[in-house]
């Protein structure tokens, strides 16, 4: 499904660069991301605060 995401991005808005964020800890979302050639260029550590435990966002791209 996210493939189809990726294509209907690049042919009908000409899209050249996707990007998303997903929390570090969520290693198979990442994973996922990674399968589909999202790559990460930026960690933002402390991101977020909940329930006492600080969770960090990474940013991934990918290049159309």
């Amino acid at each position: 499904m996210l493939q189809l995401l990726i294509e209907k991005a690049q042919v009908n808005y000409k899209a050249s660069l996707l990007t998303l964020g997903v929390f570090s800890h969520n290693k198979s979302a990442i994973s996922c991301y990674e399968k589909l050639g999202f790559v990460e260029f930026e960690l933002i550590t402390n991101s977020l605060s909940f329930n006492g435990e600080s969770w960090d966002l990474s940013r991934m791209e990918k290049r159309l």
